[in-house]
């Protein structure tokens, strides 16, 4: 039991991005239940306010907190050696989720989520390219460089760009109800 429990905390630790996407999108749907969202047309774009404030904000700041603060200890999890690289990837962090938190109300519609997104699926996409090659290249089988973060880097960006095609699509139609038009994501 202590080996599962261990294990369970490593893999919510360890690959934060999709704890944090999962915790959004929870969170998501309780709000679109609660708010009769998928009634009146808007779910996805439900959806998508949660994704960008959990998946690509909340992520990016703890990454930016990991890959700065805890610079050393992610260069071991990844097995590279720490480098002034490691910082500059914690600014770029720093700034998609704070793009990504100011996204993040309703009011802000659909292209200030989709502007917010975009380079967090490019910077984890290309994160994925770099660690398969880092794969094939040295054999590097570290828990941060071919663990679950690895699958994650493929399957998040293509994960938020559904969530942005569906969410834009919905945006499109006519809304369904004047109702919660207006209405912040909280």
């Amino acid at each position: 039991m202590d080996q599962f429990i261990g294990g369970l905390i490593a893999f919510v630790v360890g690959d934060y991005y999709v704890t944090l996407a999962v915790i959004g999108l929870v969170i998501a749907l309780i709000v679109a239940g609660v708010r009769h969202r998928w009634r009146d047309g808007s779910g996805w774009r439900t959806i998508l306010d949660w994704w960008t404030l959990f998946a690509v904000g909340a992520a990016n700041l703890v990454n930016f907190y990991f890959h700065s603060v805890l610079g050393d200890f992610s260069a071991e999890q990844i097995g590279w050696p720490q480098s002034p690289f490691q910082f500059e990837l914690a600014l770029a962090s720093l700034g998609i989720g704070i793009a990504a938190v100011i996204a993040f109300p309703r009011r802000m519609g659909w292209p200030a989520k989709l502007i917010a997104n975009v380079p967090h699926v490019v910077f984890v996409l290309g994160a994925g390219i770099v660690h398969l090659v880092d794969i094939i290249a040295t054999g590097n089988m570290a828990f941060g460089n071919a663990g679950p973060i690895f699958w994650s880097d493929f399957y998040l960006p293509i994960a938020t760009v559904l969530v942005l095609m569906l969410a834009g699509l919905e945006a499109r139609r006519p809304a369904r109800a004047a109702v919660g038009a207006g209405e912040s994501g909280l």
